[in-house]
C-alpha cells in the first residue's frame, strides 16, 4: 500500500513538470515583451497621440525688406517729377482712361509703369549692387510707395484728368530717384534679412499610445 501511494505521487509529479516548465517559459516570454500578453489570433491596433505639428510660413525676405528699406531711404533720395515726364505721361494715361473710364484706377495705372522701368533699371550697370531680384523688389517697392502717396484721395468717380495727374506724378517721381533708391536699399538687405523670420517651426510632444485588441484596452501598465 505504501509503495502504491509513493508511485502515485511520483507519477503526478512527472505529469506536472511539463506544465510547470511551460508556465515558466511563458512567463519569460511575457517579460521579454514588456508584460504584454496577447493571443496569437487577436486583432489589434495601436492608437498613438503626440509627435510634431509643423507650421510653415512663406519666406519673402526681399519683398518684406524692400518695403522697409524704401521708407528708410526716402530721406536720402529726394527726387521730383520732371515736367517732360508728367507731360508725356498725361496724354497716354488719359487716352487709356477714356477707353475704360469705369475700370480705370489711378494707383493701378501708376504701378503698371513699374515693370518696364524696373526691367531697364535693373539691367543697367548703374544698378549692379545687389542681385537682380533685389533690384526689382526695391524698384517696385519705390513705385508702389510713390503711386500710393500720389493717388490717395483720388476717388473712382474722379475725372480722367484728375486720375492721370495722380498716376503720372507718382510714376514720374519714382523714376526721378530710382537709382538712388535701388542703391540705397541694396546696402541694407543683408542686415534686414538677418532680422526677419520665416520658414517652418515645429511643436513637438512625446508620443504616447495605447493598444486595443478585439475591442479591449491592453497594457494598463503603460508598457507599450
Amino acid at each position: 500500500m505504501k509503495n502504491s501511494f509513493a508511485l502515485s505521487v511520483v507519477t503526478a509529479a512527472l505529469f506536472a513538470m511539463p506544465f510547470l516548465s511551460t508556465k515558466a517559459a511563458h512567463a519569460g516570454s511575457i517579460a521579454a515583451c514588456n508584460n504584454i500578453d496577447v493571443d496569437a489570433n487577436a486583432t489589434c491596433s495601436a492608437e498613438v497621440m503626440g509627435g510634431c505639428t509643423v507650421n510653415c510660413t512663406p519666406v519673402h525676405f526681399e519683398a518684406a525688406c524692400s518695403a522697409q528699406l524704401e521708407a528708410s531711404c526716402t530721406d536720402m533720395c529726394t527726387g521730383s517729377a520732371s515736367v517732360d515726364c508728367t507731360g508725356s505721361c498725361q496724354g497716354d494715361c488719359e487716352a487709356n482712361c477714356m477707353a475704360q473710364p469705369g475700370n480705370f484706377d489711378c494707383e493701378t495705372d501708376c504701378n503698371a509703369q513699374a515693370d518696364a522701368q524696373c526691367s531697364g533699371e535693373c539691367s543697367s550697370s548703374s544698378s549692379a549692387s545687389g542681385t537682380t531680384s533685389q533690384c526689382m523688389a526695391s524698384c517696385k517697392a519705390h513705385f508702389a510707395a510713390q503711386c500710393h502717396t500720389n493717388c490717395t484721395g483720388t476717388p473712382p468717380s474722379a475725372s480722367c484728368t484728375a486720375k492721370c495727374q495722380g498716376s503720372c506724378q507718382g510714376s514720374c517721381t519714382a523714376q526721378s530717384d530710382l537709382d538712388c533708391q535701388v542703391n540705397c536699399q541694396a546696402d541694407g538687405y543683408a542686415s534686414c534679412e538677418a532680422q526677419l523670420t520665416g520658414g517652418c517651426k515645429a511643436d513637438c510632444t512625446t508620443p504616447s499610445g495605447a493598444l486595443f485588441c478585439d475591442g479591449n484596452y491592453v497594457d494598463h501598465n503603460g508598457n507599450l
